[in-house]
């Protein structure tokens, strides 16, 4: 089955009359983002997110760049998941803890909609874990949370927007690709395109702004966030890129 929003494969209103008696289990196995090469995150998440992985933007809304971190290069599958399909990393982004719950939009754009990937094995009929609506009908505590960090997932997102269109009013993104040579050993070998279609913040760029477009980027966190992005980009020489 093709996969909606990167992760999800059926997703459909959270409603008391499809899941009064269902239970959320914990979720520890991340078997359901193998595949994913890379995953969006969020201005506020670079700090944490720069510890771990390449940090770069991609093409988003209106053409305008859109941070990822990136997980994996070329076909590889996501090198952040282990054999046993434990998260292997510090830091664990936004877009991955909020699965399997998710916000849709009504067709006028003007209301959102709380669902949840029916096909998560860890949504069960066995009360085993948290229930998600409560013996009134009301959504459960745990599902609050949920609703809560969705709400906060949307307003970042729309602040990681504004960033961005920043960076593109400024001219400050400029296209990239990573290559490698297929044998470290040979001189002569030739290089290998591994990541391509991304973009970095050019620090030259940067370096010719104004006093005014500087002090309009500091006062959003730009500047800090581009710093962090610079940072992420040493993450290219972790081992787990190197196969």
């Amino acid at each position: 089955m093709t996969k909606q929003l990167l992760i999800y494969e059926e997703v459909v209103p959270l409603t008391t009359e499809a899941h009064a008696n269902s239970h959320m289990r914990l979720i520890t196995d991340f078997e359901f983002a193998r595949d994913l090469r890379i995953v969006p995150i969020l201005l506020s998440e670079f700090r944490k997110a720069c510890l771990d992985f390449p940090i770069v933007f991609i093409s988003g809304e209106d053409q305008a760049p859109f941070p990822v971190a990136v997980l994996s290069l070329g076909a590889e599958s996501n090198q952040y998941i282990n054999s046993g399909n434990e998260w292997n990393a510090g830091y664990i982004p936004a877009f991955i803890r909020r699965y399997p719950f998710v916000f849709t939009k009504s067709a006028d754009d003007q209301q959102y909609y709380l669902c949840i990937d029916q096909l998560c094995k860890n949504i069960n009929q066995l009360g085993e874990g948290e229930r998600l609506f409560d013996e009134a009908g009301q959504p459960s505590a745990f599902t609050q949370q949920m609703l809560d960090f969705l709400k906060s997932y949307e307003i970042e997102r729309k602040l990681t927007i504004d960033f961005c269109k920043e960076l593109q009013d400024l001219n400050l993104v400029e296209s990239k690709q990573l290559a490698s040579k297929q044998t470290s050993d040979n001189p002569e070998a030739q290089e290998v395109v591994r990541l391509s279609g991304f973009m970095t913040v050019d620090q030259s760029r940067v370096d010719t702004l104004t006093d005014q477009k500087l002090l309009s980027l500091r006062k959003q966190g730009g500047l800090e966030a581009i710093a962090y992005h610079w940072a992420s980009l040493e993450n290219f020489n972790n081992p787990r890129f190197s196969s």
